[in-house]
């Protein structure tokens, strides 16, 4: 998966290339949001949701409709024990607007390596 290794350090989790994580204190609690924007990695995140709840962290997953494509949102929402959102506007939330309660309530925020047209230019 395309996360950064300054990131994955910020957030005290090991490259996702290693199979130890960091100690269960240092992630019990966390809160983690996981974005899937339709690349290949997709298949990779359903594990990393995996050891990152087993580790004492509560997962978010938030996916393109690309994502789909590689891996269903029921298998995440499964996995991460959350409903996965597909939209920047949800009714479920209060405000409908889960794109900033969601970045508001986040300890990290773990993004897989976006395709070219899922990137905004500049």
């Amino acid at each position: 998966m395309g996360v950064t290794f300054a990131l994955l350090r910020a957030c005290a989790l090991p490259a996702l290339g290693s199979a130890k994580f960091a100690p269960m204190n240092e992630l019990a609690g966390k809160h983690i949001v996981l974005g899937l924007s339709g690349g290949v990695a997709c298949y990779k995140a359903a594990d990393l949701c995996r050891q990152l709840i087993k580790e004492g962290a509560t997962v978010q997953v938030v996916m393109t409709e690309a994502a789909g494509q590689f891996i269903t949102p029921v298998t995440m929402q499964a996995l991460s024990g959350r409903p996965v959102h597909g939209s920047q506007w949800d009714a479920r939330e209060p405000n409908n607007m889960p794109h900033i309660n969601l970045s508001r309530e986040a300890d990290a925020i773990l993004q897989d390596h976006a395709p070219d047209d899922s990137c905004g230019s500049a």
